[in-house]
């Protein structure tokens, strides 16, 4: 049980969470989570419109927004 330091100066427990309780995952654990290449995790992630693009920070994927549009791809 370690502890951290975030960027606003407040002390938490760090937590060791896997792809699939995270909410947004960044494209490297994206890759990992679907066992897909990053040109093809970045296509579906733009055609599922799961992309969050913050001011500094490295782009998100929408866990769940991309699990539906994979799973309604799947039944087409």
């Amino acid at each position: 049980m370690g502890l951290e330091i975030n960027l606003y100066g407040s002390i938490g427990r760090k937590k060791n969470l896997t792809a699939g309780e995270k909410r947004f995952l960044r494209f490297s654990e994206a890759c990992d989570y679907y066992n897909l290449g990053l040109v093809h995790i970045r296509r579906l992630a733009r055609e599922a419109d799961a992309i969050h693009r913050i001011y500094g920070a490295p782009p998100l994927i929408e866990r769940e927004k991309l699990d539906r549009y994979i799973q309604e791809f799947r039944q087409s």
